[in-house]
Order: C-alpha cells, then sequence, then structure tokens
C-alpha cells in the first residue's frame, strides 16, 4: 500500500507498507507536536515531532506491517538557519520508551 500526501504540513509525502493482513480500507494520521522539548533523548535540531498512526485498534500491531517506509523533506530554509549539513537528516523512531 501505497500513500501520497499534497502539500504535507508534517513533511511526510508519502508512507509505504506491505500489510500482512486485509483490513479494508486503512486510514493514517499524522499529529505534529511543538518541537520545544525531545521526550525521545535525541541530539542535535529537532525539525519536527510527530506521531504517525496507521489503521485503527484492528491494525495496530507491528505483526500487521511490513517493509514500512517514508518519504519526507526538510524545508531548505529550516536547514540554512540551523546551519545543518543535509547529510546528517534522518528520521528516527520512538517508541515504547526505545
Amino acid at each position: 500500500m501505497s500513500f501520497s500526501f499534497n502539500n504535507p504540513v508534517s513533511g511526510i509525502l508519502g508512507i509505504s507498507f506491505t500489510p500482512l493482513q486485509y483490513f479494508g480500507n486503512v486510514i493514517i494520521r499524522i499529529e505534529t507536536h511543538d518541537n520545544g522539548s525531545s521526550e525521545a533523548g535525541l541530539d542535535g535540531e529537532i525539525y519536527q515531532q510527530m506521531n504517525i498512526l496507521v489503521g485503527n485498534e484492528r491494525f495496530e500491531s507491528e505483526s500487521n506491517i511490513n517493509g514500512a517506509s517514508l518519504n519526507f523533506r526538510v524545508s531548505k530554509s529550516w536547514i540554512e538557519e540551523n546551519d545543518v549539513d543535509v547529510s546528517t537528516i534522518t528520521i528516527n523512531r520512538y517508541h515504547d520508551d526505545e
């Protein structure tokens, strides 16, 4: 399954994954958060913190998704303002305190 987002506020351009079971329509919700603190204890500049929720309570198990990938962008102005080397930009997952 692949999902593309037009004019995303979050910076997420697309999400793709292989569902391991059929669940009909799948809803994806992206919630953005203020960047004031890092609960995950990450080092360096943080562009955007968010929750990406896929599916509903029947779909929430990691055992239902395989090969997930995200396509994202970071604004050029933020990169320049924060003097960030683009080769160091990553997307990190923080789940269950890890």
